[in-house]
């Protein structure tokens, strides 16, 4: 959230009771990047870092989400 007010960009955390088998740290690494490419290229922007639920092929699979009101890759 400080690194977000940073950049002049306003960061919302919807969180889950959820967990990953993971490496943490490299979790965390993708994480910050995606975040920090957010933050740069959406000046005065929202962003949403969601964890969601969605069913493929009847099975149920968790996705770390990024959303962003920046301009976006040409």
């Amino acid at each position: 959230m400080p690194v977000a007010a940073c950049y002049g960009v306003e960061l919302r955390i919807r969180q889950r009771n959820a967990y990953a088998m993971t490496d943490p740290v490299m979790l965390e690494r993708m994480l910050t990047n995606i975040l920090l490419n957010a933050f740069r290229h959406a000046k005065k922007a929202n962003i949403l870092l969601s964890l969601r639920l969605k069913t493929i092929n009847d099975e149920p699979k968790w996705f770390i989400e990024v959303y962003d009101t920046g301009a976006g890759i040409p």
